[in-house]
């Protein structure tokens, strides 16, 4: 989530970002609810402390020193946040807070050290995505509905645009295509020249849990006189749910829409297999680029691989057309078939000629559980310089033992001349990345994290949109797969592209079996033990790079009681069997009961139950 201007580079800079300074705050247990940054690079926070609940605001000077730690009032009192609570400043430095009260939309207005209600304002929006003030005016973008509704409920929420300048509230529902399956899981603004305003969403389609979920990206803008929607992208793969989750929209100098979005890959299960950072820029009327950014940590990462990053991606782009998106990476790890996942870091990927160059900027320990949330990006009006603003802490529990408010600063780029900028000074056009996205190293995952019976099999997809070798027939991708314990020197599995020009590549139907006894290449069994860790590898060629996935093998024994209940469930199968024929029609008359059923489901990883106390995943 971006703080501060939209439009960037009121004074021209250079593209290069120099090394953070760090400041921490300690807090016994903060919720960072807002940030933004004034044009002197003063920042402020909105939290609460978990001791009282109540909302605060924080201040630091741009030397970093701290000059308020105060409630926030509302007609005197101090309150407790109810979203949407959200922080601006305007051109001169002053506070902004619009503040959820009951019906009424609260606009305050900090004077000094004390706080005012500045207007009480009738609007429907509630639990913000994104708020930005720009030329005098104040924009958010929100729901319609309360924030304990979840964003895919019946009725469907419905996306309001607010706008609101010299005391004039525009409000304006915005088209999408929600519904009470298509859940909105992301949105964002960035307003344009004069009423003009581009928004971008993205919705999860969700159906059964045992049904995959696909995705879809949308952007919305009203250049046209009144709002219009076009189709970003798409994903459905064959064999895991998708996501773009965390979409951050910018303008490119000459008003051309850019997205970042976080492209996220779940199994059915909800476990992560997989994510990129994804940069998307407007190419005409309904067409959109892609560019593959990041696809890998930085170390940072668990026991599943390094196929995870993308996470909180904010994005801002200065007067040269140069885009800079700050992201964080994912650790991944199974411990007994469950997931243990951790977010953090600061990186930073900039645009380059033709690419993207990456950096991180404040790094973080993914073995000490070490972690970042609650992350914003600060960019003051003149554009002399990107922050991030969060919060650290450290290990899984709740409350966490050490939870601090982070700032790491970026030096202010050095001003270029005021005259206008040479042909060698300022980068050309192709400093914003080109259309044709280059080729990444593929992502490569199992369809779960866990397999438990010698009948499981497993699949495998590969995600590599390198140019076709062929582009009148499927491709094929050769991926070695082995064991820690049973093989491992394994062989080698040849992955089919799903459909022509994909790029997305999946294992033969039967997949790859398991065994206790040999490996056999020619009919993809894998020799495993038990327990055992089995791998996937796919050496990529271009550019050149490594993609890699993991997962569990473990038998998983049958209780006595359980094998009793089998015995009698095949006898009583057997039995209807022999009355009533081996025919197929028959076979599907005489479906097993519930009791029979769950016991033939023994050994299935296939609704990965969490332990008591664990927290919920995302799917």
């Amino acid at each position: 989530m971006l703080r501060g201007a939209a439009a960037l580079g009121v004074a021209l800079m250079s593209t290069a970002l120099a090394a953070h300074v760090q400041v921490e705050l300690p807090k016994a247990d903060v919720g960072v609810i807002d940030a933004a940054v004034t044009a002197d690079r003063s920042v402020g926070v909105l939290y609460y402390d978990a001791l009282d609940y109540i909302l605060r605001y924080y201040g630091l000077d741009p030397s970093g020193t701290v000059v308020a730690d105060e409630a926030v009032l509302v007609h005197g009192e101090p309150t407790r946040p109810l979203w949407p609570a959200i922080l601006l400043y305007d051109d001169g430095g002053a506070a902004h807070v619009f503040l959820r009260s009951g019906a009424d939309l609260l606009h305050l207005t900090r004077s000094g050290t004390g706080w005012i209600t500045e207007a009480v304002l009738s609007s429907q929006i509630y639990n913000h995505w994104d708020a930005r003030y720009r030329d005098g005016a104040f924009h958010l973008l929100g729901h319609n509905e309360p924030a304990s509704v979840l964003p895919c409920s019946t009725p469907p929420n419905s996306l309001l645009y607010l706008s609101i300048r010299g005391g004039t509230v525009l409000q304006q529902e915005i088209p999408s295509r929600q519904s009470d399956s298509r859940c909105l899981i992301g949105a964002d603004l960035a307003p344009g020249d004069g009423s003009l305003v581009h928004i971008v969403y993205s919705l999860q389609i969700r159906r059964s849990f045992d049904e995959l979920w696909p995705a879809e990206l949308y952007y919305v803008s009203n250049a046209g006189g009144s709002f219009q929607e076009e189709l970003i992208a798409a994903d459905a793969p064959p064999n895991q749910d998708a996501a773009f989750r965390g979409p951050s929209v910018q303008l490119l100098p000459d008003g051309t829409p850019a997205v970042a979005a976080h492209r996220r890959y779940n199994v059915i299960t909800g476990s992560d297999s997989g994510s990129i950072l994804a940069y998307f820029q407007r190419a005409g009327l309904a067409a959109w680029s892609m560019t593959t950014v990041a696809d890998r940590t930085d170390d940072y990462d668990g026991s599943d691989g390094t196929h995870f990053t993308g996470f909180q991606a904010m994005m801002a782009i200065d007067a040269f057309g140069v885009v800079r998106i700050f992201f964080s990476d994912l650790a991944s790890s199974h411990v007994n078939g469950y997931q243990q996942s951790t977010i953090g870091q600061v990186r930073l990927a900039t645009s380059t000629g033709g690419g993207f160059g990456l950096e991180t900027l404040f790094r973080q320990s993914a073995a000490a559980e070490e972690q970042l949330s609650d992350a914003r990006l600060l960019v003051p009006p003149d554009g002399s310089g990107i922050d991030v603003f969060g919060r650290t802490y450290t290990g899984r529990t709740y409350p966490p033992p050490d939870p601090r408010m982070v700032h790491v600063f970026t030096d202010k780029p050095t001003p270029l001349p005021t005259a206008t900028p040479t042909a060698t000074a300022t980068p050309t056009a192709t400093a914003t990345p080109t259309p044709t996205s280059p080729p990444v190293s593929g992502i490569l995952s199992f369809d779960r994290p866990l397999y438990a019976r010698l009948n499981d099999h497993a699949a495998l997809r590969l995600y590599d949109p390198d140019p076709a070798d062929d582009p009148s027939q499927p491709d094929t991708r050769t991926v070695s797969v082995s064991s820690e314990t049973g093989d491992p020197v394994g062989f080698g599995v040849e992955l089919t592209e799903t459909e022509v020009g994909s790029g997305t590549f999946a294992t033969a139907p039967g997949g790859i079996g398991f065994s206790l006894e040999a490996s056999d290449a020619g009919a993809r069994v894998l020799r495993v033990a038990s327990p055992d860790t089995v791998r996937a590898r796919f050496a990529d060629t271009s550019p050149p790079g490594l993609a890699s996935a993991r997962a569990q093998w473990q038998l998983q024994p049958v209780p006595s009681g359980a094998l009793l209940a089998g015995v009698l469930c095949g006898l009583g199968l057997g039995a209807a069997m022999a009355t009533r024929g081996w025919s197929r029609r028959a076979r599907e008359r005489r479906r097993p009961g519930p009791r029979c059923a769950r016991f033939l489901a023994l050994g299935t990883t296939r609704s990965e139950d969490k332990p008591a106390g664990w927290p919920d995943r995302p799917r």
